[in-house]
């Protein structure tokens, strides 16, 4: 592998380096909030009235609460006698907690505010801001000073 011997070089393959990383963290982004999309489509909405919470040392999390309780769907179809939720604080016995489930034989219940999705949109779409204007930036300049609109050398 050759070293670039010009201040030019090294400039161009800085950009290229910097223009394919945030191409690179743009894409992996969008993906991940069309995946969260995708995976909230065909949930349903509704609140678990909790029974008890136990906490749970969670390796990568912390200490997170296992909470048991009934689910009664916001639309009144359908209500689960017992459902299992994962939340990051202790909820009261009693106490209503808005989560989502896939159906009516649903074991497992996800709080609502486990959407993420949007901010993860947001943070690529920062990204890819970020991208065009480094691209807008460091266009190659005619010979005048003037920004040519190719990319040509």
């Amino acid at each position: 592998m050759t070293t670039p011997r010009s201040r030019a070089a090294r400039t161009r393959r800085w950009r290229a380096a910097a223009a394919v990383t945030l191409l690179a963290a743009v894409a992996t982004l969008v993906t991940i909030g069309v995946a969260g999309v995708l995976s909230g489509h065909g949930r349903q909405p509704g609140q678990v009235t909790v029974s008890r919470c136990t906490p749970v040392d969670d390796r990568f999390h912390g200490i997170r609460y296992s909470c048991t309780g009934s689910f009664a769907a916001d639309d009144g179809t359908f209500r689960i006698t017992e459902v299992t939720l994962l939340n990051d604080r202790p909820v009261q016995p009693g106490a209503d907690v808005a989560a989502t489930v896939s159906g009516p034989r649903d074991l497992t219940a996800s709080p609502a505010s486990d959407q993420q999705w949007p901010l993860y949109l947001l943070g690529g779409g920062a990204l890819l801001l970020a991208l065009l204007v480094l691209v807008w930036r460091w266009r190659p300049r005619g010979p005048a000073g003037h920004r040519r609109l190719g990319m040509g050398h």
